[in-house]
């Protein structure tokens, strides 16, 4: 992977006053070719350090990947998808919730139904398939 050229330039989506998104909630895109998504991925996690974060991945594949290489790169990383079973997902739901900096990589299993506050920042890696699981 190659350096940045130039300072990432963040994007507000957010369309005021849009009812789509929570009127909180502050919403960007980051524009780049494929091959550079993992590094803008571990740039926003380091820029951002503080607070809980959660990254959605649509396949398992990809979800493993990126955990993999959280893991690697010494991330409070955790990664949570339907192929677990529910006690090993409820499990690494408490050790999320009661971390302080912990990145939870998921499938689109936890795009709803799971009660976790205090989440800063939502991360789309891959888009999901519909709108519904997109807004949570």
């Amino acid at each position: 992977m190659m350096p940045f050229q130039k300072k990432p330039k963040v994007v507000d989506l957010s369309g005021k006053g849009s009812g789509v998104v929570a009127a909180k909630l502050e919403e960007c895109r980051v524009e780049c070719v494929t091959e550079d998504k993992e590094l803008f991925l571990y740039y926003i996690l380091k820029e951002h350090p503080v607070g809980l974060t959660v990254v959605f991945c649509t396949a398992i594949s990809m979800l493993q990947r990126i955990a993999a290489m959280l893991k690697l790169l010494k991330m409070n990383v955790m990664p949570l998808h339907a192929n677990m079973q529910q006690r090993q997902r409820l499990k690494l739901l408490d050790r999320f919730r009661s971390s302080k900096d912990g990145i939870l990589v998921a499938s689109d299993v936890a795009a709803r139904g799971i009660d976790v506050t205090g989440i800063r920042t939502v991360i789309h890696f891959q888009l999901p398939l519909s709108a519904e699981i997109y807004v949570h």
